[in-house]
């Protein structure tokens, strides 16, 4: 799994993850993904600290 944070993937990460050169159009809305799922999962960790607190 990758440990970036999600401003630091890029094109170049995911290509040599997937050990393959993809086209710009195909890899820009996998790496969007990426960095989605990268913010929610964050997101859900913060959240959950935050209802330690209650």
């Amino acid at each position: 799994m990758l440990k970036k944070s999600n401003s630091c993937i890029s094109q170049i990460d995911v290509e040599k993850l997937l050990n393959m050169d993809l086209p710009d159009d195909a890899l820009q809305p996998l790496v969007n993904g990426i960095k989605a799922k990268l913010a929610a999962s964050d997101l859900g960790g913060k959240l959950e600290g935050l209802k330690k607190l209650f």
